[in-house]
């Protein structure tokens, strides 16, 4: 049944889906957390074991990055509990991506969870550990000495001005109201 379905980067490949109806068989929601219920389809080792206890684990899909999520493994495919959230709340899969609105990629709760683009979560992505102006869309240009300010709109990167730190803050905020 699930032979097919893969998660890739945050999207779901929608062919050969779980339907609502057997997640709902096998998975309880509450409160951010994935719980198994009681299976007819299993034996009693695996229902001792499992049954009601919270479903899935933390991964950590790249070890280059400080980001973790929390998957579960259905019939042998791994799927993210997010998108499980998703399903169980709404009855339907996710078509886009799903962004975590608190940043932390461990909070499923539903309200914390929308649907978003590529585009749209990386204006919520944490700052970059390599940023030496603690804001986004502002660096520091060594050869000037001076701060700049710059803002990706539809995919193009517009230059907002330089100066200041304080003033290149600003400029960059200003732009994230106006463009965003």
């Amino acid at each position: 049944m699930l032979k097919n379905l893969l998660v890739q980067g945050d999207r779901v490949n929608l062919s050969n889906k779980p339907s609502y109806e057997y997640i709902d068989s096998i998975l309880l929601y509450n409160e951010g957390n994935l719980f198994w219920k009681y299976r007819e389809d299993r034996n009693k080792t695996w229902n001792t074991r499992f049954s009601g206890k919270i479903a899935g684990s933390i991964n950590k899909p790249n070890k280059n990055k400080d980001y973790y999520r929390k998957v579960v493994n259905i019939d042998g495919q791994m799927i993210k509990v997010h998108h499980i959230v998703w399903l169980l709340n709404t009855g339907d899969w996710p078509t886009m991506e799903i962004d975590h609105k608190d940043r932390n990629s461990l909070n499923n709760n539903f309200n914390n969870l929308e649907l978003s683009n590529r585009s749209l979560q990386s204006r919520n992505s944490r700052i970059r550990k390599d940023n030496n102006s603690g804001s986004r869309g502002v660096s520091f240009m060594s050869r000037e000495k001076k701060y700049k300010a710059e803002i990706m709109v539809d995919k193009k990167l517009k230059y907002l001005g330089s100066g200041s730190l304080e003033y290149c803050i600003e400029l960059r905020k200003k732009a994230e109201l106006n463009y965003w």
